[in-house]
């Protein structure tokens, strides 16, 4: 068997070994300025999407980068805030998306 790294923990242990050790996770909680970032940066997100007629970002990897960075950021957020912000930046991209399909040119087939 190789020798371990000293401080690396054994990725194949028993996790129930060994119940205090934390494995790398942070038990405390962030500081409040770190939640008003994430806070401003996702009503950010929000803002911009409620101010748009159409998709406002480049491309639709752009569109779909912003939605994964709102949905994972919003973890830190309280679990009653983050579940608002989350249900209206969804509502927001939803009829974005319904506007982009409206504006696409009708093509046949275009629904299969």
């Amino acid at each position: 068997m190789a020798a371990r790294v000293a401080n690396q923990p054994d990725l194949f242990a028993d996790a129930s070994a060994d119940p205090g050790a934390s494995h790398g996770i942070v038990a405390e909680p962030p500081e409040p300025e770190f939640i008003n970032r994430v806070r401003d940066e996702l009503l950010g997100y929000l803002a911009k999407a409620r101010a748009a007629s159409t998709l406002p970002w480049r491309d639709l990897t752009e569109d779909y980068l912003v939605e994964m960075r709102v949905y994972s950021m919003s973890r830190w957020l309280p679990t009653e805030e983050a579940r608002a912000l989350r249900r209206d930046f969804g509502l927001e991209m939803d009829r974005l998306y319904e506007a982009a399909d409206q504006a696409r040119p009708d093509v046949w087939g275009r629904d299969f």
